[in-house]
């Protein structure tokens, strides 16, 4: 199969187990080019990335591209974590792997910002409200 103008192969074999689904993914990004710097709300950007990769598998240190809002983005699986199932639903999935999974709706994506600093993440308000409600049931008396 080529994959490019120079003729670049690459052996390509089917999977011969069912991967597990992604419980998490932590994904750095950075921006093409230096002119595209932009601010980018860390909420909606991971609303669109969960829409257009929902159903594709990511496997650790896997590269890939996507554009959102006009601007072309690069990005890089630093981290994930499968879902853990129980005995009886494990056959036949994963075959023991860690390291790959399959994207879906209920994935929590976490953005991380790449080299170059020319974009500029809004933090995402979802992402602490969780651990701030667990502090303060936890330090009331």
């Amino acid at each position: 199969m080529e994959l490019s103008l120079n003729g670049d192969q690459v052996p390509v074999q089917p999977l011969t187990f069912t991967p597990p689904y992604l419980e998490s993914i932590d994904v750095e990004i950075g921006l093409f080019r230096k002119t595209d710097a932009t601010e980018v709300s860390a909420d909606d950007l991971t609303k669109h990335f969960i829409k257009i990769y929902s159903g594709i598998m990511f496997g650790l240190g896997e590269g890939f591209v996507f554009e959102y809002r006009g601007f072309r983005y690069r990005g890089s699986v630093k981290g994930l974590r499968v879902v853990e199932l129980a005995a009886e639903q494990l056959r036949g999935v994963g075959g023991g792997r860690d390291d790959m999974g399959v994207m879906m709706e209920k994935t929590d994506v976490t953005f991380m910002k790449g080299e170059g600093g020319w974009l500029k993440l809004k933090s995402s308000a979802k992402k602490y409200v969780l651990p701030l409600l667990k502090l303060c049931t936890l330090t009331k008396p």
